[in-house]
């Protein structure tokens, strides 16, 4: 292969740009004379307002704040990195004082938008006026204005898989089926009959008598679920499904009794002998093709260990918090994570454990200094319940945008009581290209990360937090 000079790969980026210049040129030109021409025939004119809803094209004239609506729609319903409000998609259309995202799969994105709600406004177009037939105004801004070869879009966004890297789905919450203060039962603790089948109990009590030294509090541990049948056997199961259907719209847990000791010689113990792990997937994944039937099993012979959350703080502009794991901490010296980690309690008061929304509340105010819920507009947003393989671990994530600065957070966790666990702090811009840098770092399975380009190394609950922060913001479930 014939080697690129040096001076030709410096200019390849400037190249690029000077070539997106004069296509975004071209672009605006088309539309405007795309639109000028569907309404050539039409004499209403509709005046746009600020903060109005035009709500669906039912035929006649078509006004730029109308067509805006459309496309912003269309846009905050794909997989875009950012929100787009209809002023900012006028800002590109009609007056070019915007530009279209320069990422090749935003672009493309941005550009389906406008064709595909052009489209839709032609064919109802054709209802009432009978001349406008099939073949006119299809627009082809894609091919002509995108600059690079067309994407397939994925199936997971980032086309990522959170069991690559040892995450395991139980249930998520999306914008249709949200999860509220009177979704979420107080966890009810059981005993457990049956024994860990995991590995040798004997090795596993070799790792507990080392942790006994320094034993730590009481918590819950996810006793084990199944996707209840009907409602009469559902309260019989350690988890509850929340479908939102008659008689099971509300999460429950049953869990028992733990010491975090106990969680951390099973993740000692796993990450030191690693063929632990492989035989727990494939029961999972050979359970007689039962969807959950296999996690189900796996985690009613767990052994003891905990359950946590990871909670992404956004500020004001709605850039991430990433905290810095202190480099003498036991466990991820030096790592990031976004946002507050917390484990479960287990209360002495009543003997029960809390729930996932008292735990979240209680992450951001110890690790992140955040006592009134009114800095986050009150609002918790939970996206995904799940089993963490390598650590035995139940696992929630949830998500807050805060009405706070950089600085401002900055000096609340500098506040916080758990401030002794981090070194620094620092913001990530959650862009789409960005997020995949992050997720390259553990694209090697659920054991060794790599660096990013900035030389950071990153938690692995890092991977999940980030992919559900931007589907839940996709999905305008943090819009206040």
């Amino acid at each position: 292969m014939a080697r690129i000079p040096q001076e030709r790969r410096a200019t390849e980026p400037q190249r690029r740009r000077s070539l997106l210049r004069e296509l975004n040129r071209k672009f605006t030109e088309a539309v405007r004379s795309d639109w000028q021409e569907f309404n050539k025939a039409q004499s209403k004119k509709v005046r746009g307002r600020p903060g109005r809803r035009y709500g669906a094209y039912l035929g006649g004239y078509l006004s730029w704040p109308h067509l805006s609506e459309l496309i912003a729609d269309r846009l905050n319903e794909s997989q875009i990195s950012q929100r787009w409000q209809p002023e900012e998609v006028q800002a590109v259309i009609e007056k070019g004082d915007l530009r279209p995202p320069e990422e090749p799969l935003d672009r493309q994105l941005f550009l389906e938008a406008v064709e595909s709600a052009l489209e839709d406004c032609r064919d109802k177009r054709s209802v009432v006026d009978p001349s406008v037939g099939h073949g006119h105004l299809r627009p082809r801004y894609v091919a002509r204005f995108l600059g690079s070869e067309p994407q397939v879009i994925p199936f997971r966004p980032f086309d990522f898989d959170p069991e690559s890297i040892g995450f395991f789905e139980i249930i998520d919450w999306n914008a249709g089926r949200q999860l509220g203060l009177e979704n979420v039962d107080v966890p009810k603790g059981v005993q457990r009959f049956v024994g860990q089948d995991w590995v040798d109990e004997g090795d596993l009590e070799r790792h507990r008598r080392l942790g006994r030294e320094n034993p730590g509090g009481p918590c819950p541990t996810l006793a084990g679920y199944e996707v209840p049948l009907n409602a009469e056997v559902s309260h019989l199961h350690a988890y509850v499904e929340d479908t939102r259907e008659t008689a099971n719209d509300t999460l429950r847990l049953n869990v028992s009794k733990s010491v975090y000791y106990e969680h951390v010689a099973i993740a000692e113990l796993m990450h030191t002998d690693r063929t632990i792990y492989p035989r727990l997937v494939a029961r999972i994944k050979g359970h007689g093709g039962a969807a959950g039937a296999g996690l189900a099993n796996v985690i009613k012979g767990s052994p003891n260990s905990n359950i946590a959350v990871n909670v992404t703080v956004t500020d004001r502009d709605g850039d991430v918090m990433l905290l810095r794991r202190h480099q003498n901490a036991r466990v991820w010296p030096g790592y990031f994570q976004a946002g507050p980690h917390e484990t479960m309690n287990w209360r002495a008061s009543g003997e029960q454990a809390e729930t996932c929304f008292e735990l979240a509340r209680r992450a951001l105010s110890e690790e992140a200094g955040i006592n009134d819920p009114g800095k986050y507009h009150g609002r918790v947003v939970f996206s995904w319940f799940g089993f963490y393989l390598p650590d035995a671990s139940a696992y929630f994530f949830a998500h807050v945008r805060t009405r706070l600065t950089k600085n401002e957070l900055a000096e609340s966790v500098q506040r916080a009581p758990g401030k002794w666990e981090f070194g620094d702090i620092d913001w990530l811009r959650p862009t789409v290209p960005k997020i995949r840098d992050i997720l390259k770092t553990w694209s090697d399975g659920p054991w060794m990360p790599a660096t990013d380009a900035d030389g950071r190394l990153y938690l692995p609950h890092t991977m999940v937090s980030l992919t559900q922060l931007h589907r839940v913001t996709r999905q305008g479930m943090l819009d206040v």
